[in-house]
């Protein structure tokens, strides 16, 4: 009987000492786990989603576009429609990349980055009431059209804004054009490792633009120039690095959300 009561107690010992083996076992592997994840997903500030990079990207373009540049920067009339100004910047051309260049060297020269607007605190998630598709699909364009403008008067826009005059801009001019989102920091090494996942946090908006039945990213933000690192004042300094670069390649800075750009082309309007 005595036997039997310690080789019980024995066996229940035992049982408790492989749970409690297990348990710390899944704890382990749980906290490895969630050591790999944070490794694969870098933290990133704020400001990464600005330039902050003052060195002069290089000119990966062999096309000569003076002629095209010359004749943008020529324009210094004040706007306060877009259908005037795609107008004007287009009129001389018949092909869509030229079209394109001179949109995306006006915006660049004369749309400053809006430091104070990257700072507020202010919600600016929209969204909208509607019957049917027709009725969000008009509601948007508006909104849209009416962001553009405010862009055009103010001249300072965030991402967002860059992004989005460009597209009416594109739009008004004939060309298919598409706002791109996701993650962009001047960490390269950062940004290849989130470039590799399939879903994550997006915190820039860039545009892609469809030329000739081939589709090229743009990002007139970062190509407007840069910020210093506290993202209080803005420093016009024109890279044409970020102009017609082709969506298998992308911008070494820049890791696209493919996901959330069909989302934000499809659903309702976010403005971040």
């Amino acid at each position: 009987m005595l036997y039997d009561h310690y080789l019980s107690k024995s066996m229940f010992l035992n049982r408790i000492s492989k749970s409690i083996f297990l348990f710390l076992l899944l704890f382990v592997s749980l906290q490895r786990l969630h050591a790999q994840d944070n490794d694969s997903l870098p933290d990133f500030t704020a400001s990464d989603a600005v330039n902050t990079d003052e060195r002069t990207a290089v000119d990966v373009s062999d096309i000569d576009y003076s002629k095209v540049d010359a004749y943008a920067l020529s324009i210094k009339r004040r706007y306060k429609k877009t259908d005037d100004l795609a107008h004007d910047l287009t009129a001389p051309y018949t092909t869509d990349e030229d079209k394109v260049r001179s949109i995306f060297i006006w915006i660049t020269n004369n749309i400053a980055y809006d430091c104070a607007e990257f700072h507020s605190k202010k919600n600016q998630n929209i969204k909208f009431t509607y019957k049917n598709q027709a009725d969000l699909d008009a509601k948007r364009e508006k909104f849209y059209a009416d962001y553009a403008a405010r862009i055009l008067r103010s001249r300072k826009a965030i991402c967002e804004g860059y992004a989005v005059l460009f597209q009416e801009l594109c739009k008004k001019s004939g060309i298919k054009c598409e706002i791109a989102v996701g993650k962009v920091s001047n960490n390269t090494s950062a940004i290849e490792r989130v470039r590799n996942k399939k879903n994550f946090a997006t915190n820039h908006a860039w545009d892609r633009v469809l030329i000739s039945g081939t589709w090229y990213y743009i990002d007139a933000t970062w190509a407007s120039g840069y910020c210093d690192k506290n993202v209080k004042k803005f420093y016009k300094s024109f890279k044409p690095y970020y102009y017609l670069t082709p969506l298998d390649k992308l911008y070494v800075t820049h890791a696209e959300n493919e996901k959330q750009t069909i989302k934000r082309n499809n659903a309702i309007a976010k403005v971040r």
